[in-house]
């Protein structure tokens, strides 16, 4: 089935890999699903928990540019954004849900 670009929705799904190793969630919202537009833009955000570093984020969408802040402090707080164009150049080929899985590592 066909969609015309303007009324194609994409369901967009967040996790994280390990669980413990952090948040991944829209940035927004807080939340970790959304439903959204063609066209639409979404920013979402990577924290690492205690004991672990943001590493990247992976899925089965092109992920825009990256960008890793560092915060101050002794245990400093790494969070990675970036944003997601909800779009796909052939809608048959984009039936499936959009799955972003922010990957954290343990601190050495």
């Amino acid at each position: 089935m066909k969609y015309p670009e303007e009324t194609r929705t994409f369901k967009l799904y967040l996790s994280a890999s390990p669980p413990e190793g952090g948040t991944v969630t829209i940035e927004l919202t807080d939340e970790t699903q959304g439903e959204y537009l063609w066209g639409d833009v979404v920013s979402i955000k990577a924290i690492a928990s205690p004991g672990y570093n943001f590493e990247k984020f992976s899925g089965n969408i092109y992920l825009g540019d990256l960008i890793v802040t560092t915060g101050n402090g002794a245990d400093k707080l790494r969070m990675g954004y970036t944003s997601l164009g909800m779009s796909c150049p052939d809608p048959t080929f984009c039936v499936y849900d959009i799955n972003v899985t922010g990957n954290f590592v343990k601190k050495d």
